[in-house]
């Protein structure tokens, strides 16, 4: 249900348009060595790390926060890694969560992947250990907390908390 003045987002296309990118930062970024690789180790395989998105918006419904977590392990490291995303909107807007779930599966998803990967990476290498590859990230249907859990279409390796407004 929409608030009083602002005007209900129903499109995730719609949303795309609306919302400006304002800023991403790092809030947690950490990594423990497990093992020390040898010599004649196989390699490792291409990883697909755990995201969990907790979108949040404003009570003025004009900001959008969304905390992404992320944590990856194989046989040598542990990797976690945590990221604050912002949106702006130039209008106060109320987001259904459907929409809401879109939208971070379709932008958010992959505008955190390359920072996602650079912590991972960077953490690897000063640790001297063998550098994690990431899968291919690309737009992706989410599945909220909320949904069915028989949804075939839903990537499994994301979890979605529904929306709530701060």
């Amino acid at each position: 249900m929409s608030k009083p003045g602002r005007r209900t987002i129903e499109d995730v296309s719609v949303l795309r348009d609306l919302l400006e990118l304002e800023d991403i930062r790092y809030t947690e970024v950490s990594a423990q060595r497990l093992a020390v690789p040898e010599a004649d180790d196989p390699p490792l395989e291409p990883d697909e790390p755990q995201l969990n998105l907790n979108p949040q918006i404003s009570t003025d419904g004009t900001k959008v926060k969304i905390d992404v977590s992320c944590a990856s392990e194989n046989r040598y490291l542990r990797v976690v890694v945590g990221i604050e995303v912002l949106y702006v909107a130039p209008e106060p807007v109320t987001i259904p969560e459907d929409v809401m779930v879109d939208f971070l599966g379709l932008s958010t998803v992959v505008s955190v992947a390359p920072h996602i990967r650079e912590a991972f990476q960077s953490m690897a290498a000063r640790l001297r250990m063998p550098i994690p590859l990431m899968s291919l990230v690309k737009p992706m249907k989410l599945r909220s907390a909320d949904q069915e859990e028989d949804e075939e279409t839903a990537d499994e390796s994301v979890g979605v908390e529904s929306p709530v407004e701060a």
